[in-house]
């Protein structure tokens, strides 16, 4: 079992009252501070206004001898005027424009104008504020700064980052367009080599007929010299036996080389045998005429002369003809043409003595 402490009336009734007055002061400790701000914003419009007014260069004076204010302290004012209170209005007719930086204190309204405006309340609310010592916010804030730096300087990496990876998805892209461009030459260049690989076989081929119809002809050359080395060898033979002929080769020579003579001879003395008989006959069918014109001559008077006169021309004719043969047997065979020469001349002789004799 519990015991219960003999606890007094008026000691309960402390109690109370200083749970009470502590509420009371938290209140009104509160309230000071929302006025304190209030009133430093108020104070600062005040400040700029006096300011604008106070001629140049006597600025400081005014404020020693008019509030007691330092520059740096008037300056502090108007500064929380500019950051808090520049669309508020007056402190008796509007709700200040963030009421969780209100109930601050003063130097703590002043550390946080180091934040843009739009991230002050969001910054009181993530940390805070107002709690803290104005020194714990100070730090609070440099870190806030540095985090911002930091924030910032990774968005510039990272904007580099994404900058680069564009630049490596073009540069990539190009570099696939160039491959499918060099593997479209490749095939045209397979392709092309395909063809000049056939071409080439077809010269190959053509080459190789082109070596062997050569090498045949060297065969053939070679073969046709070694036939006249062999002929020329027969050649030199037949000089070195023609130096010394054999008399019994020889002696056949001439006979043959005879024989074709007295052949040709024969010939000759045949054909102009036959051309005597053809010349004999003329005459004595001349002469048969002759007689025949003779014998009429008694009748026809002059007409023998007219007949004597066409066997003379013809006689003539026949005459020349063998005298032209004579001639050309003279260039083959002098020998011959002389003998039939000579046969001319007797038959001439007879000819001419048949003529003294018909006198």
């Amino acid at each position: 079992m519990y015991e219960m402490e003999n606890v007094s009336f008026e000691e309960i009734e402390s109690s109370q009252r200083l749970q009470q007055l502590a509420v009371e002061i938290i209140t009104f400790d509160r309230q000071a501070k929302i006025t304190a701000v209030s009133c430093a914003i108020e104070i600062g419009e005040r400040l700029l206004e006096a300011k604008d007014l106070v001629p140049h260069g006597e600025w400081g004076k005014w404020l020693k001898e008019n509030v007691n204010y330092s520059q740096s302290t008037a300056n502090n004012f108007m500064r929380l005027y500019r950051e808090y209170g520049s669309d508020q209005g007056s402190l008796f007719t509007t709700v200040a424009n963030s009421q969780a930086i209100m109930n601050l204190d003063v130097s703590k309204a002043l550390a946080l104008t180091v934040l843009p405006a739009e991230e002050r309340e969001e910054f009181v609310a993530e940390h805070d504020v107002e709690n803290m010592s104005t020194r714990e916010l100070k730090d609070a804030l440099q870190e806030n700064k540095e985090l911002k730096r930091q924030q910032q300087q990774l968005q510039k990496q990272l904007e580099e980052k994404e900058k680069q990876i564009s630049q490596a998805s073009v540069q990539l892209d190009t570099a696939i367009s160039e491959r499918q461009k060099m593997e479209t030459r490749l095939q045209e260049a397979v392709n092309q080599n395909a063809g000049y690989e056939k071409s080439l076989e077809v010269k190959v081929e053509a080459a190789k007929k082109l070596e062997e119809a050569r090498k045949a002809a060297e065969e053939k050359r070679r073969q046709s010299e070694e036939k006249a080395k062999e002929l020329q060898r027969q050649i030199e033979e037949l000089k070195a036996q023609s130096q010394e002929p054999d008399q019994q080769v020889l002696g056949e020579l001439r006979e043959q080389a005879q024989r074709e003579a007295e052949r040709r001879f024969s010939d000759q003395i045949e054909k102009l045998q036959q051309e005597k008989e053809k010349a004999e006959q003329r005459v004595a069918e001349a002469e048969e005429k002759n007689r025949q014109l003779q014998s009429k001559s008694q009748q026809a008077g002059s007409r023998e002369l007219i007949v004597f006169d066409e066997k003379f021309k013809a006689f003539q004719a026949d005459f020349n003809e063998l005298s032209s043969l004579l001639a050309q047997l003279e260039n083959s065979d002098a020998q011959t043409a002389g003998k039939f020469r000579s046969a001319v001349q007797k038959l001439l002789s007879i000819m001419s003595a048949n003529l003294e004799g018909s006198r």
